[in-house]
Order: structure tokens, then sequence, then C-alpha cells
């Protein structure tokens, strides 16, 4: 029966343990599951997300969870993108809904962002609803 384990705010089910007698052999089995981790920071009114991995359909719902408390409290919302890999469709989503939530573009800030992220803003127009600095 394969164990479940929680890391990073991700339950994963069924992922086999490694069966190699040298772990190191495994290529670190389970952190390749790991898709997003979040530290958060209230400084003011002003609510600082360091996002790190990646942003798609599977850790949209935990970044959604870990910060929507603080969201009612703040009204500013700064992100931090620089070990951020990947944003999809449902991370641009959830962006949308911060910044409905906070009242407009100026209540955003995607900060760091790497040249394939700040395309994503770019192409997708979102750059038009959120701040990218």
């Amino acid at each position: 029966m394969h164990p479940f384990v929680r890391l990073a705010g991700n339950l994963l089910l069924g992922i086999p343990k490694c069966h190699f007698s040298f772990p190191a052999r495994c290529g670190n089995l389970y952190a390749r599951y790991i898709t997003m981790e979040v530290i958060k920071n209230i400084v003011g009114d002003t609510l600082e997300a360091k996002v790190t991995g990646k942003l798609d359909t599977s850790s949209a719902a935990q970044l959604d969870a870990d910060l929507k408390e603080d969201i009612a409290k703040a009204k500013l919302l700064e992100l931090d993108f620089a070990e951020l890999e990947y944003i999809s469709s449902a991370g641009l989503r959830l962006l949308l809904l911060f910044a409905k939530q906070l009242g407009g573009k100026d209540k955003v800030q995607v900060k760091n962002a790497n040249a394939v992220v700040k395309d994503i803003f770019r192409i997708s127009g979102f750059a038009k609803i959120v701040t990218v600095l």
C-alpha cells in the first residue's frame, strides 16, 4: 500500500516509495511532485508572498487557501515570482480574482518574474490586469 504523504501543502496520493537500497538513486522522487511553495509576510496593510515552483491547476487552490484570509485584511498584494518557473491559466485566473477582491490593477503587484512568466503576462493581456514590476 502506498503511503499518504503531505509535502508543501499538496496532498500526494499513491506515490511509490523508492525501492533502491540507496535512496539517492531515486533522484529525490517525492521532491519532483512538489509543484509550489508559498512564504507570506504581512507588513502594515501589504501582503507579501514569495511563490516558488509552478503555479498551475494543482497548486492554484493551495495558493488561494494560503492567501485567502490575509487578502481580506490587506489593501495591497505583492507577489515575488523570482523563483516561479511557470504560471498556467488557473494561476492567471487566481490573480484576476485577487485583483477583483482588492479593487483593481494597482492592488496586485508582481515582482522579479522571469522572462517566461513575463511573456505569459504580456501575451495573455494580464499585464493590464496586474502591475508587473
